[in-house]
């Protein structure tokens, strides 16, 4: 079955990360099918690949009202596509959040239309599941991993990608945030922070790096090193939001920016992307792989002790 052969051969090298990190799987449901087939078939060690092709399947079966799973809604309209994450409380990035975003930005790809990005109201994203990231583990592992790897999805993805920050932004929330093209937020009580220092983290190489190219400098050390928290218009002071509205506007600013960002050329805008960010996407490409190798070793090294 040549197919089998073909993505057999893509995973064992790799070659496309957005289709396959470290057991997370961003493919059609044909193509996870085919993924599911060969490690059953192969007898590969299954956990977690089997799992998040499992998990891929389940998701997409909902793909014909727009539902990515539970947390993540995708909707196709017009010339842009809206991305929704939802899931009733902080919008906690689990493994299921990530792996629906991952999808819906497949999809979002195939369609070749500019993205909207848009949180819950009162919060885009609280981080990373902390209990998850807390019991450490291979599942700590997989959770950052998928993460990063977003992070430097969006950073590169090939139509433009605008956030409705509709609240809150904390810690990966942030980082999601100013991976994107062009940010708008909202006027509030909202916090813009990088917490990992605050709560006693060790704050990894990628979002240093996505920081890095998006804050301005000031900014930039009070962001990583001192953890503080901002405002809306402090974060559009230093970089972290384009534009700041109130609530009531924030559809109508967002319609209004997707309506010019789809008259860009795309092929035009891919390429001027690539160009413009290639010292920080090569800078956030190593900084993903050695964070992943940095964070496995360490899951070994407690295996073996």
């Amino acid at each position: 079955m040549p197919q089998q052969l073909s993505w057999q051969s893509n995973l064992v090298r790799r070659a496309t990360p957005t289709l396959f990190r470290n057991g997370i799987v961003t493919a059609s449901p044909f193509e996870a099918r085919v993924l599911l087939m060969v490690f059953s078939g192969r007898g590969l060690r299954l956990r977690p690949y089997r799992d998040a092709v499992t998990l891929l399947l389940s998701i997409q079966t909902n793909q014909k009202d727009g539902t990515m799973g539970a947390p993540v809604t995708y909707r196709l309209e017009g010339s842009s596509a809206r991305i929704t994450m939802d899931d009733g409380k902080l919008n906690v990035l689990s493994l299921e959040m990530l792996t629906g975003l991952h999808d819906a930005f497949t999809r979002a790809e195939s369609d070749g239309v500019p993205v909207a990005l848009c949180g819950r109201e009162g919060v885009l994203s609280a981080g990373f599941d902390l209990k998850v990231l807390r019991g450490g583990g291979s599942a700590a592992a997989d959770l950052l991993d998928c993460g990063f790897t977003l992070l430097e999805r969006i950073l590169s993805f090939p139509t433009p990608v605008a956030v409705a920050c509709t609240g809150h932004a904390i810690a990966m929330g942030l980082f999601i945030l100013v991976s994107a093209d062009y940010r708008i937020g909202v006027a509030g009580p909202y916090r813009f922070t990088a917490n990992e220092v605050a709560i006693g983290f060790q704050m990894p190489r990628t979002p240093v790096e996505i920081c890095r190219h998006r804050l301005l400098p000031g900014y930039f050390d009070r962001t990583i090193v001192l953890a503080e928290v901002f405002s809306p218009d402090s974060a559009l002071a230093g970089g972290i939001l384009d534009r700041v509205v109130v609530a009531p506007e924030l559809d109508g600013a967002m319609d209004e920016l997707l309506t010019s960002l789809a008259g860009l050329d795309m092929t035009a805008h891919a390429a001027a992307k690539l160009l413009a960010r290639k010292a920080a996407l090569e800078a956030v490409h190593a900084a993903v792989a050695a964070d992943d190798a940095e964070f496995r070793a360490r899951v070994a090294a407690t295996s073996s002790s």
